[in-house]
């Protein structure tokens, strides 16, 4: 994919101290359609503000000409609803806006190097579902990303058998028939409804299938799904077929918000349940740095309220903690790093490592243990 190119090609940015780059987050939301080009000005402006009250006086100056070339873009573009980053460098007259196929906060940096952080997770956060809609008659089969709703298939029964009760002698055998057909029919077109949901599977690939639609038919799509899809049910919701996306947005967030933190917690308590620590995992922020540094994390985990500070050694630039004076290694000076946490996702993702943010409950959890843990490779470099 592009976007991911492109996130790798800015992963690789070295700090320049002397050409700064203006990093900013743009959340643009449908309800500002009728009025885009004036309300994406005045969002970035709100995201800008802080930067500019407290940039000191060497800073002043490129970063107005930074901003300038970031407004006239602005200006220049036709903006639809979404998620976007702007990143901007005023020594290289260079600008580019990517849209990030995902929410994301409106917020805005101007550091020696692209701030990635926020696209990292809006990316993580993204992840595909799949989701059937379905009564007796008509079924939608769907894929769902926080935020927005494809339509992929809109699947109508090939027959539509009237079902009814009757007390007279001579109709029940064939009201009896006529329920069974019904019967016949509708499982018909749930298991075609099957098929659509598997070809979507293959299609775009999904982690999680969410049922929705009236009670019976949901009860009946379990009963009939294949076990890879039963293995993805994630969640079940009420509602009709013809049910508008906001309304179908409203179920979906809040059965993904649920499923996430249910997931989170489950995996949390297994990396911290034991009495003994297990040698894969590594637990704490000094623990995790001297992992990183030797490229060993297979998979970063941190907490939601985890928003470190912390130092770099100016020549083997390894990663500390906060309250370092010098480097512990090689006795060189070191610079004060702000956003550790963001240094510590690059380097994971530089060497193919994994990360994953947890909220809520399974992030007070966290919270007790340093608010970050990683997942060790595997085999170890020699």
């Amino acid at each position: 994919m592009q976007i991911e190119e492109n996130l790798k090609r800015r992963l690789a940015v070295k700090p320049n101290a002397d050409s700064k780059v203006l990093s900013v987050y743009l959340g643009i939301q449908p309800v500002w359609e009728t009025s885009m080009g004036h309300a994406v000005e005045m969002l970035f402006d709100t995201a800008i503000a802080s930067l500019q009250k407290n940039s000191d006086e060497g800073d002043a100056a490129p970063l107005e000409r930074t901003l300038r070339l970031a407004r006239d873009a602005i200006r220049q573009r036709e903006w639809k609803p979404g998620g976007y980053a702007l990143f901007a460098q005023d020594k290289a007259r260079g600008l580019e806006i990517q849209e990030l196929g995902a929410e994301v906060k409106t917020q805005a940096y101007w550091l020696e190097k692209p701030y990635l952080l926020p696209w990292i997770e809006a990316l993580e956060e993204s992840k595909r579902c799949g989701v059937i809609l379905a009564d007796k008659r008509r079924a939608r089969v769907l894929t769902y990303r926080r935020g927005s709703i494809e339509e992929e298939k809109d699947l109508t029964a090939a027959e539509s058998t009237r079902r009814f009760r009757t007390t007279g002698k001579d109709n029940l055998k064939s009201a009896f028939k006529l329920e069974r057909t019904a019967d016949l029919h509708e499982v018909w077109h749930l298991k075609r409804v099957i098929r659509e949901a598997q070809a979507l599977e293959k299609k775009h690939p999904f982690t999680r299938l969410m049922l929705g639609g009236t009670e019976e038919s949901v009860h009946e799509l379990e009963n009939l799904l294949t076990p890879d899809l039963s293995a993805k049910v994630a969640g079940r919701f009420k509602a009709r077929v013809e049910a508008q996306d906001q309304e179908l947005l409203e179920h979906l967030e809040e059965l993904e918000t649920a499923a996430d933190r249910d997931s989170e917690m489950r995996f949390v308590e297994s990396l911290l349940k034991d009495d003994r620590p297990r040698p894969e995992v590594t637990l704490g922020l000094d623990a995790v740095l001297h992992h990183l540094d030797r490229g060993l994390v297979h998979r970063l985990v941190y907490s939601e309220n985890f928003k470190p500070e912390g130092s770099q050694c100016t020549s083997c630039r390894y990663l500390f903690g906060p309250g370092r004076l010098v480097c512990g290694r090689c006795n060189s000076a070191v610079s004060r790093v702000p956003y550790l946490l963001e240094e510590m996702v690059r380097s994971a993702l530089l060497q193919s490592g994994q990360i994953e943010k947890v909220r809520g409950e399974a992030a007070r959890r966290l919270d007790h243990e340093g608010g970050t843990v990683a997942i060790l490779k595997k085999k170890s470099k020699r």
